[in-house]
């Protein structure tokens, strides 16, 4: 069991790190909808509605690859600008 100090403590970090803890909270439950944990509530409610599910998952797949190739574009940009940038000086 977690003592009630630690608890504390972890909701102050959450209070002074109000982007990262929504981050991880988004994250875990992106992560919960692909690979929901067996036997739990999650899994039940996909199974009920399997066809949805793996629609989801394809659009999902989509729009995570559209977002990759986004920002490896971005990556390759910014490296072309620090190339250039460190040539000048």
């Amino acid at each position: 069991m977690v003592s009630k100090s630690q608890t504390q403590a972890s909701r102050k970090w959450e209070q002074r790190n109000p982007h990262r803890t929504a981050y991880t909270k988004l994250r875990r439950t992106a992560f919960s909808f692909v690979d929901p944990k067996p036997g739990s509530k999650a899994e039940e409610h996909i199974n009920a509605n399997h066809a949805d599910y793996v629609e989801d998952l394809k659009e999902l797949k989509y729009e995570i690859d559209k977002k990759l190739e986004e920002s490896n574009s971005k990556e390759s940009s910014c490296r072309k600008a620090t190339m250039h940038n460190n040539r000048k000086g």
